[in-house]
Parts: structure tokens; sequence; C-alpha cells
């Protein structure tokens, strides 16, 4: 099992989203994984020109989408959102977050999605077989 991912790297995640993935870790589906927290895809929002550029800097921080956790694999990349409950709202942030992360970052290796979360919410398994995310539940 690898060791344990250090309380510091997890500042940005709820109290509720810590124990939920660390939950996850026992499970050490991804033995090889670096993991990477409160990962940044996008633009964010439009920026006035005329602002200074530690505004522009900090506004850009603040807008930016931002994937729980990203898992990075020898042959692949994981966007893992982290939720109590699984639903509608993990899917669409999933789809939204891989389509960023391949508009930088390119698809190779390939990204795949999951959700981490203690429950699943109902009518939602033809989403996760639509889209492939993979339900991790802890």
């Amino acid at each position: 099992m690898t060791p344990p991912i250090p309380d510091a790297s997890l500042i940005h995640l709820r109290p509720g989203e810590v124990t939920l993935f660390r939950r996850f870790e026992l499970l050490d589906p991804f033995p090889e994984a670096i993991y990477t927290f409160d990962f940044r895809l996008g633009a964010g929002m439009t920026l006035d020109p005329a602002w200074p550029t530690w505004i522009q800097r900090m506004a850009t921080a603040l807008t930016q989408r931002r994937v729980d956790v990203l898992a990075i694999l020898p042959d692949s990349v994981w966007i893992l959102e982290i939720k109590v409950r699984a639903g509608t709202a993990a899917v669409g942030q999933l789809v939204t977050y891989k389509t960023l992360y391949e508009l930088q970052y390119g698809s190779t290796p390939p990204v795949s999605l999951g959700i981490i979360a203690d429950r699943n919410s109902y009518d939602m398994l033809p989403a996760y077989s639509l889209y492939d995310i993979r339900l991790f539940l802890v």
C-alpha cells in the first residue's frame, strides 16, 4: 500500500471530503498514482486589462475550475470528484473538467473520470456508463 497523502495536501477539501478521500486511499485503487489536489483548469473569468497584474492573477486563480483530485498514473490521468452523494452535479463537473483538461493538456495519456462517494443517487448508472465514469463507493 502506498503511504498516506499528507494532511497539508488536502487543505482545500472540506472535512467530509477528506474523510471520503481517506477511505478511498485505503482501497488503494491506483498504487502507482501521484495525486494532485485542487488542480486548476480553464482560463477563469474575462479580465479587465486596466486591472493591476496582481488583481488579474488573483481573479484568474479564484475563477478557474478546480478538480478535487487529479491522479497521474504511468498510462492514464484520472480526474476524480469527491461527493458525499454521487449525482448529476458530479457528472456535469467531470465532463467539464475532462473537456478543459484535454484542451489544455491533450488526451495523451488518456483521461479517465471517477467519483469518490459514500452513496449513489438514483438513475445515475446510465450517465456513468455513457461518460465512462467509475464510481468509487467508500
